[in-house]
């Protein structure tokens, strides 16, 4: 048997934030499936870490992601009127709920939202330079998937 849940779980939540940004072009204008070396489009989201737990018997595995997240990331804005990412973040978890058995035998469940901040660094003429962004994480400690073993 050809385990595939990471696999499942990542293009589900891709799939899930295409459709997001596909719905709100202008809240989420870029996905990727891993953190990207540079931002070319903000906002921007990607699948962050992917940590498990593993747990077996005499006849199942048990893989728990402890530690899987999705991150949205956009510029500090001073812009006045409702905020955007707060808005990305609104509309993130309404989807996240909807797409909570996209994958088939496992529950894709947020658990939690927490604001962070993204640091970028790169150089400008040789000498090194950091950009910040704005950035929240969404994560999904209690997804799992109980797999038969023969």
């Amino acid at each position: 048997m050809t385990a595939t849940f990471r696999v499942d779980i990542v293009a589900a939540l891709v799939t899930t934030l295409e459709a997001q940004a596909s719905a709100t072009p202008t809240l989420l204008r870029k996905v990727y499936p891993s953190r990207p070396g540079s931002f070319a489009e903000l906002p921007v989201a990607w699948v962050g870490s992917r940590s498990e737990d593993i747990t077996q018997d005499s006849g199942t595995r048990t893989r728990t992601f402890s530690g899987l997240t999705v991150t949205v990331a956009d510029n500090y804005t001073t812009e006045s009127g409702p905020d955007r990412l707060d808005q990305l973040v609104d509309a993130l978890v309404d989807r996240f709920t909807a797409a909570v058995s996209v994958v088939p035998g496992t529950i894709l469940e947020c658990t939690s939202v927490a604001d962070t901040e993204i640091e970028l660094v790169g150089s400008v003429d040789g000498a090194p330079r950091s950009s910040y962004y704005r950035a929240v994480e969404f994560r999904f400690a209690r997804t799992f998937v109980k797999e038969g073993r023969t």
